[in-house]
């Protein structure tokens, strides 16, 4: 698996930008990591739509961590990914925890995830996506996206759900029903 300093931005972004769109939840089929997550994003959001970092204990949710990046805005605006699940990692190749997502995406990537994370913060809920992927070798395949508001001490943190369109999740006990 190469570093993170090695990957080339080029290598899965190739027509991720180009095929994006958003979409509704309702075309992300039960199971997959993002509607899993969005169930709990219902039982634990506040009044505004956020979730509250202390109100998310990662040990009720094991099935859905690895599926998960949590990418929080830093004091110069930037978003810098604070965790990237073993899953998302496994299907990217690399792990870019500690990262910018300007470090290591495309520009138009950039820019939509901002529009995801903004959208969701303003409006006080999740926002859902889908692009294609192309690898340099391999196969093309697609993912699903769900940018979920979040706050931890007073700063924006979002919770961004990614998974391969035939992913589900592992284990639903350890999603609270």
């Amino acid at each position: 698996m190469p570093l993170a300093h090695e990957f080339s931005r080029s290598e899965y972004v190739s027509n991720a930008a180009r095929t994006y769109r958003k979409i509704a939840l309702e075309e992300i089929p039960a199971g997959h990591p993002v509607t899993e997550f969005n169930r709990v994003y219902q039982e634990i959001a506040g009044p505004d739509g956020v979730i509250e970092r202390s109100s998310f204990d990662p040990a009720d949710h094991l099935g859905l961590l690895e599926w998960m990046q949590l990418i929080e805005r830093t004091a110069d605006g930037r978003l810098k990914c604070r965790l990237m699940g073993s899953g998302v990692v496994r299907v990217l190749k690399v792990d870019f925890t500690g990262w910018c997502l300007d470090d290591y995406l495309s520009d138009e990537m950039v820019a939509q995830r901002i529009d995801e994370f903004e959208s969701a913060a303003a409006q006080g809920k999740p926002q859902f996506s889908m692009s294609r992927i192309q690898p340099e070798s391999g196969p093309e395949w697609s993912v699903y996206r769900g940018a979920f508001p979040g706050r931890r001490d007073g700063v924006d943190l979002f919770f961004l759900l990614f998974g391969r369109s035939s992913e589900r999740v592992a284990s639903t006990r350890d999603i609270p029903t």
